[in-house]
């Protein structure tokens, strides 16, 4: 297993399970349950899987072959992997009840 946040130890495990795949002639079954095994074993992080999509500079053959096959796998990864955004459903009543705070804030008050 490679030391965590060695992007390149672990970019070039997926390099070489693509190429693997590619010279063997395999079914692309195989690379899909290749890479979730790789996924699942934790030897690539999601981001590793990103940086070896991105990667242009390695020539290790079959890349375009091994992106079809696991490119469900890879899109799935960076859905659940997305950050999470604090979304409030209805922005608008926000503005109305800080404008009710504000004349509250506002109202005179009587002390007996």
């Amino acid at each position: 297993r490679p030391p965590p946040g060695n992007f390149p130890a672990a970019t070039q495990i997926l390099f070489a399970v693509q190429g693997a795949w590619f010279k063997n002639k395999l079914e692309r079954e195989v690379a899909l349950e290749t890479f979730k095994k790789v996924h699942d074993l934790k030897l690539a992080t999601h981001e590793e899987f990103e940086s070896w999509r991105a990667d242009r500079k390695d020539k290790t053959k079959g890349k375009p072959q091994c992106l079809l096959a696991v490119f469900s796998f890879l899109s799935e990864l960076k859905q659940k992997n997305k950050p999470v955004e604090d979304f409030d459903e209805d922005e608008d009543n926000d503005e109305d009840e800080d404008a009710e705070e504000e004349d509250y804030d506002a109202l005179p008050t009587f002390v007996k």
